[in-house]
This record gives C-alpha cells, sequence and structure tokens, in this order.
C-alpha cells in the first residue's frame, strides 16, 4: 500500500519538527577549511560520474550488518527521557529491514543515519518504505516517528530540513519520496530516521539519487581515475606517487596498493622511515566553489616515535612557489567503518596550482575510493513534494 508523503517543514514549527532540529544539531559535521596548525603536519611539500541516476544511499535495503548495526549507517542515541537506560532496540529483521522498537520502560532512544555525498546547491530525491505498530507517545516522551533529511552549514547550524512522519503506516510497507535542493551554502546534509515514543518502525529500500535536471554533468567531474580501478606498475593512473615525508631515513618506505577491485590503501608501521603521498592536480578556477567527495576507512592508525601526524584527504591550494596558500581536508585517522566524507572549498585569488592529496604518515592502514570532485553551483532551496 501507498502513501503521499507529508512533509513538515521548517515554517510548520512543530513540537516534533522543533525536536527534529534539536536532534540533527547533534548529528551534523562541519566540514571545510581546517586548520593546517592543528590537524595537518606538513612534512615536507611533496613534489567519473554514474550520470544522473547515481545511487548515494549506501546499504539502503539493511541486508548488511555488523555487530549488531547496519553497514554504513551511524547508530546513536537521540533522545534520552531522563536516564541512559534501557535504549531502545536497534535489529534487522525479514524484508530485509531496520527496526526500530521501545516501550514505556525505555528511557533512551536510538536513531539511524547517513551522511549523504550530495554536492551543495543539487537537486536530489530520497525514496523508501516504511511501516509501524503500534507507535503511540506514552509519557515524557518525544513526538518522533519519522525518516527525515537535513542540511547544515559549516557551523553546524541546519538551514534547512524536511521529514515525513510515519507514524501512521500501520497498513502494510507504504512508499514515501521526499524531494530537496540542497542550499548552496550547506556543508552537511543527512538522512535520518528515528523513533523516540513506544511501538515499532520498520524502514527498508532507502534510496537517495540526484534529479535529471540538476545533477552535474559528467563534464564537470574535474579529478581522473577517482574509484582507482585502473593501475599501472603498481600505480594508479592519473596520480602521483611522491615522498611526502621521512622519518630520517629513505627506506623503508610505506606500501601503496590497490584495493581489491577498486580503491587506494596506504599502510605503514614503526619501521617505515619514508611515507609516500599520492596527489593528483586539479583544474580548477579561482573564485570558484568546489566540492570533493570520498569514501573511508582507517584501521589501527597512530602516532609512533618520531612520525609525523598525518592521516587525512584534502585539498591543497598553493602560491608559485610551492608554499600552501589554503588547505581543506579531513583526518581521517578513526574511521573503522567505511564511510563517505566530504570537503567544500573555494579557490582564492593568487593559487598557482591546487591538489586533491591523500597522505599517511604515521602507522596504520588507510583505504580510500571513489574520489570526486565537481564544481558546485548554486540553486534553490529546499522544496516540498507535491
Amino acid at each position: 500500500m501507498s502513501s503521499k508523503s507529508r512533509c513538515k517543514w521548517m515554517k510548520h514549527r512543530t513540537k516534533t519538527a522543533a525536536a527534529f532540529s534539536a536532534f540533527l544539531a547533534i548529528w551534523v559535521v562541519s566540514l571545510g577549511l581546517v586548520d593546517p596548525a592543528t590537524k595537518i603536519v606538513v612534512a615536507a611539500d611533496p613534489a567519473t560520474s554514474d550520470g544522473d541516476s547515481h545511487e548515494l544511499v549506501r546499504n539502503g535495503s539493511f541486508a548488511d550488518w555488523t555487530d549488531g548495526a547496519p553497514d554504513h549507517w551511524e547508530v546513536s542515541v537521540g533522545a534520552k527521557n531522563g536516564a541512559d537506560e534501557p535504549t531502545s532496540k536497534v535489529a534487522r529483521i525479514k524484508g530485509p529491514a531496520l527496526m526500530l522498537r521501545g516501550d514505556a520502560k525505555t528511557m533512551a532512544w536510538h536513531a539511524v543515519s547517513q551522511e549523504l555525498p550530495v554536492v551543495a546547491g543539487g537537486s536530489y530525491l530520497i525514496e523508501y518504505e516504511s511501516r509501524t505498530k503500534d507507535v503511540q507517545r506514552e509519557g515524557n516522551q518525544y513526538d518522533n516517528c519519522y525518516v527525515g533529511v537535513a542540511s547544515s552549514d559549516k557551523q553546524g547550524k541546519i538551514i534547512a530540513q524536511g521529514f515525513d512522519d510515519v507514524a501512521a503506516d500501520t497498513d502494510g510497507w507504504a512508499k514515501h519520496s521526499i524531494a530537496f535542493d540542497v542550499p548552496s551554502s550547506a556543508a552537511a546534509t543527512k538522512i535520518v530516521i528515528f523513533l523516540s515514543k513506544s511501538g515499532i518502525l520498520a524502514v527498508r529500500n532507502v534510496s537517495a539519487t540526484g534529479a535529471k535536471t540538476d545533477t552535474p554533468s559528467t563534464d564537470s567531474v574535474l579529478l581522473a581515475n577517482g574509484d582507482f580501478k585502473s593501475w599501472s606498475d603498481g600505480r594508479p593512473d592519473g596520480w602521483q606517487v611522491t615522498m611526502g615525508a621521512n622519518n630520517g631515513a629513505d627506506a623503508p618506505t610505506s606500501d601503496v596498493g590497490q584495493l581489491d577491485d577498486a580503491g587506494l590503501v596506504l599502510s605503514g608501521n614503526a619501521s617505515t622511515m619514508a611515507w609516500y603521498a599520492v596527489i593528483q592536480p586539479l583544474d580548477v578556477r579561482q573564485d570558484k566553489s568546489y566540492t570533493m567527495t570520498f569514501e573511508v576507512q582507517s584501521d589501527g592508525v597512530r602516532q609512533q616515535g618520531s612520525q609525523f601526524d598525518n592521516c587525512y584527504v584534502g585539498v591543497f591550494q598553493l602560491d608559485a612557489a610551492g608554499k600552501p596558500l589554503d588547505v581543506a581536508a579531513e583526518d581521517v585517522s578513526d574511521v573503522p567503518r567505511w564511510k563517505t566524507q566530504r570537503i567544500d572549498f573555494r579557490v582564492p585569488q593568487g593559487v598557482a596550482k591546487t591538489e586533491a592529496r591523500i597522505f599517511l604518515s604515521k602507522s596504520g592502514t588507510l583505504r580510500v575510493k571513489n574520489v570526486r570532485v565537481e564544481e558546485a553551483a548554486p540553486r534553490r532551496p529546499f522544496r516540498r513534494t507535491r
């Protein structure tokens, strides 16, 4: 059975919408410029689109789970009724589907979210199916039973949001959709599934795709071999592999390898003395804004001895002498599960060269795949589904 989407936007300040805003404020991570003095230590200055229907949600079927949590989704407490436990239940059910469940005794309520690799200014469509059973508010529970999406700026402030209250989906699986335009100033956008009152909420087949008229064309993709599928002589085509730092000797060197059929692996240990950086120049224009998205996962990354504290994916803006004018990067030292990350950057005046850089100079393993850089075009804000 299908039901029409019911979107409640920022101008409708219901209790549920207010709770949605407060909850999302905790979840959103601001991306953008990283202070190189605190997050990146540069030891030495190292000398394609799938089309409009590209799927943005990973494991939207909820078929894959690890240690009681759906792969590529984050499970965290979104609301409390005065205590840390008992907590609501998160489980995989037949379908497959995600199930959230709680009752009058539940004190802490889990939410399930995933950051989407959207482009600021882009237009997108979220589709999913949901069903509920015996959902009711008891005592001082928060009035939440929804699937929603929200964008925030670099300060973490919610600047656009929309959600479906799906508590009434009791007659079998109901199909929903949320159409939204990501504001040009957005730094992060997340989809969130949340129940904070008694009953059962089940969700399956979550999908997010770009609208055909608004998503960037393949011509706007500025990075070659971002999926790392193409390699020659043990090096990724289109990328430069150069020495980025050493701890007093030129060998042993860190390892650069291919991840299965598509992906990059950088690794080293306490005995590694010289560390490789993987770099690609970007053909960007001054005073234009761009977005980098990538998937990343890291294992056992830690600083040992005299190692430099670097484990990042980012964009460096260089002057004519090769000195950094600006840096936008993400420290990815602690990403135990595959996660999609996003970096927004603007090319300032005076930049002679812009580079995408991937670098590890401490013990552990860094894995990166599906790197994309696209020009960010301003478009309209969120719109509600009709």
